[in-house]
């Protein structure tokens, strides 16, 4: 991919993103326990984004560090402080959050790429590669409604409509949806995937979290490499925030470049499309913030957002691959 294509797909994906966030509904349980506030000042990472659409997928992630780090990760567990959460209807007391569901079927050759928290709910998607090129399943959790279309047979004894390519269902006090692309006998494939859904009362800590967090989103690169982030307003400004394992992107054409240390660790400010700020926090864990598209801002303003935001050093992302 040259530098070109590379831009042009951040450039697709940060307005995605930036569209997700102005219509993102006013906060609910979800994501409560991404905003907490904070206790103590930590960095974070830098700006990912994934963005997908209904039916086909436009995905990309804004990594805006420029090494890439090849050494050991950090030691399991370690995190950027312990601050407790209050209780709401759907996020636990110590801030985790749940998947809810667990899918144990999926098309042959189909590993998981992308999760996408926001406050309606839930989305996971499978795909042979990370642009989700071929064959594809998209897995969506909602709050309980009214099942959209004609009720079929119905899926493991619950109400079900099923189309040539999208199956609707209820299971546990939820509407779930599951659309399919590329593989032979659609609806046979789509049942079959339905069939094996569970709710799934696993927890886990959020890997970043601060408020105004209008979304959390997951990408897995076709490396293995992976990406965590989303969109945090601060001060009436958007950014975008998050921590991967690598330099999946240039910021390019870069016009500005400077050398900073950030809270104790070495890091880099670039301007040039958009201004980014990303913090070496250990290897293969880069911090960072960036702005939006088209927009410039200082070194400094981006300090000040990574001041508010809290990270997991390593996250649990055991299910990279499957």
């Amino acid at each position: 991919m040259t530098d070109l294509e590379r831009t042009d797909t951040e450039s697709l994906i940060r307005d995605a993103l930036l569209r997700q966030a102005e219509r993102t509904p006013p906060p609910g349980g979800v994501l409560a326990a991404l905003r907490r506030p904070r206790r103590s000042r930590k960095p974070l990472f830098l700006a990912l984004a994934t963005a997908a659409t209904a039916t086909a997928v436009a995905v990309a992630v804004t990594a805006i560090p420029r090494t890439t780090v090849t050494a050991d990760a950090p030691v399991a567990g370690q995190s950027s402080k312990e601050t407790p959460v209050p209780t709401t209807t759907s996020a636990a007391p110590d801030g985790t959050l749940s998947l809810e569901f667990s899918v144990s079927w999926v098309p042959d050759g189909l590993t998981e790429r992308h999760r996408t928290f926001t406050d309606t709910g839930i989305q996971r998607m499978w795909g042979e590669t990370m642009g989700l090129s071929g064959k594809s399943v998209r897995f969506e959790v909602r709050p309980d409604d009214a099942l959209p279309g004609t009720a079929t047979d119905p899926v493991n004894g619950a109400p079900a409509s099923l189309t040539e390519h999208t199956i609707h269902w209820k299971l546990g006090g939820r509407l779930l949806s599951a659309d399919i692309q590329g593989v032979a006998d659609g609806p046979a494939a789509l049942r079959r995937f339905a069939e094996n859904v569970r709710p799934d009362p696993t927890r886990f800590t959020p890997p970043v979290r601060a408020e105004g967090l209008t979304s959390l989103n997951y990408l897995v690169m076709d490396s293995g490499d992976w990406t965590v982030g989303g969109v945090v307003e601060d001060g009436g400004k958007k950014y975008s925030v998050g921590l991967a394992t690598k330099n999946t992107t240039a910021l390019w054409p870069i016009t500005t470049t400077t050398q900073h240390t950030v809270l104790g660790h070495p890091a880099v400010y670039e301007d040039g499309r958009y201004s980014s700020l990303t913090v070496t926090l250990a290897p293969q864990r880069l911090l960072g913030v960036s702005t939006l598209k088209d927009v410039h801002v200082p070194a400094e303003e981006l300090a000040a957002v990574l001041e508010k935001v809290e990270y997991e050093l390593n996250p649990d992302m055991s299910w990279v691959g499957r």
